[in-house]
Parts: structure tokens; C-alpha cells; sequence
């Protein structure tokens, strides 16, 4: 009678820590899915942060945007192809280019103060 209360007992352990398991993924893909915008869609970002970026690469298409916060500020990271071009765009919720990183390796950095 023990070893079958033990066998209920493990099995019941090893159920609650599979739910426990797939509650993280999906938690943990919720998350990634819910900052990550993919293949041309600007997603949540603000009118004037994508304003600005419109302003600065009118032909550029989107491929992906995370929205993150950097030093307590929010960030908007832009991956774009613009003709030939991939560019990395970092753009504070104030509307502002705080970088600009292009793949041949060359940085334009237009570091300026954020505003939120």
C-alpha cells in the first residue's frame, strides 16, 4: 500500500511540475511575441516615433521592432532595409534618433538627450 501512495505521490509531483513548465513557455513566448514586431509592422510605437523615422528613411522598409527600456527610458529599436542598406534605428518615445548603425560596419551616431 506504501509503494502505490508513493507512486501516486511522484506522479502528481511530475504532472504539477510539467504544467509548471509549460506555463513558463508560454509565459516566456508571450513575452518575446508581445516586444517583437516582425516584417514591416511598427507595431505599438507612438505616431511621432514613427514620424520621425518615416522622416529620416521615407523608403526604408520595416523588418523588425522591439520596444525596450534603457536606462528607465523607452527605446524603440528599428531594424530597416533601406535599397542596399540594413540599418539598426534606435529612437527614444520622445521621437528623437538617438542612434543609427548601418551593417558595412560604419556608425552615424546622432546621440541626443531623450525626452519621455
Amino acid at each position: 500500500m506504501g509503494d502505490l501512495r508513493e507512486a501516486r505521490t511522484r506522479e502528481s509531483l511530475m504532472e504539477r511540475i510539467k504544467r509548471s513548465l509549460w506555463i513558463l513557455v508560454v509565459n516566456l513566448l508571450l513575452g518575446f511575441l508581445g516586444t517583437t514586431l516582425i516584417a514591416g509592422d511598427d507595431g505599438n510605437a507612438p505616431d511621432n516615433v514613427i514620424n520621425a523615422l518615416r522622416k529620416k528613411f521615407p523608403n526604408a522598409k520595416i523588418l523588425e521592432v522591439e520596444k525596450e527600456r534603457e536606462h528607465g527610458k523607452t527605446v524603440y529599436e528599428f531594424q530597416l532595409k533601406d535599397g542596399n542598406k540594413e540599418l539598426e534605428v534606435a529612437i527614444s518615445s520622445g521621437g528623437r534618433i538617438l542612434e543609427v548603425e548601418k551593417s558595412d560596419g560604419d556608425d552615424d551616431d546622432d546621440k541626443e538627450d531623450d525626452e519621455e
